[in-house]
């Protein structure tokens, strides 16, 4: 009797071959993809908090402006009457005003 029983098959020991391959490849295609995720997000919260122009804290003011609370390491008045050209070291912080309310210009129509 000769039957198939017992012989090695070509064709699909190429099959398990191949699947295992495919299985591998799909492993590896996965983890680069969670790789790059985490790595867009670690990016994003550094550059987020290593960019200048954001402030940790803010208050608001009675006029609506937000303004920076933060120390001041100089020792000037806080009224800004110190005179920046008098100071020892030569470096002196410039005294901070409030910002200026704007206003839109009323509109009138063409023809009086």
């Amino acid at each position: 009797m000769t039957g198939t029983r017992g012989r090695y098959d070509p064709t699909l020991a190429a099959r398990h071959q191949r699947d295992a391959g495919l299985e591998r490849g799909r492993t590896i295609t996965k983890g680069i993809a969670a790789a790059a995720v985490a790595a867009v997000a670690a990016t994003g919260i550094y550059l987020s908090q290593a960019l200048p122009g954001h402030s940790a804290t803010t208050s608001t003011t009675s006029g609506g402006t937000s303004t920076s609370s933060g120390s001041s390491s100089s020792g000037a008045a806080s009224d800004g009457s110190a005179d920046a050209g008098s100071s020892g070291s030569g470096i002196s912080a410039p005294a901070s005003a409030p910002s200026p309310a704007y206003q839109q210009a009323p509109v009138s129509s063409g023809a009086s």
